[in-house]
């Protein structure tokens, strides 16, 4: 299927891949994210110094009820 410019979406699509390999260039990064369980434990950190009456076990129970 061809769009008003007479353009196949998909051919366009594949050859824009195909021209990033020949490239070099990568698709996903070589650098990968930090685990969630780090950014928890970070974000926990600075909330107990914030917070010194609040316990770790509490307060990994709140975040646990609230998805994260």
């Amino acid at each position: 299927m061809k769009d008003e410019n007479g353009v196949n979406p998909a051919e366009s699509f594949n050859n824009a891949l195909s021209g990033l390999s020949r490239s070099g260039v990568p698709i996903q990064p070589d650098k990968q994210e930090e685990p969630v369980c780090h950014v928890r434990e970070a974000v926990m950190d600075e909330i107990l110094a914030e917070r010194p009456e609040l316990t770790r076990a509490k307060l990994s129970e709140q975040m646990d009820l609230m998805g994260f």
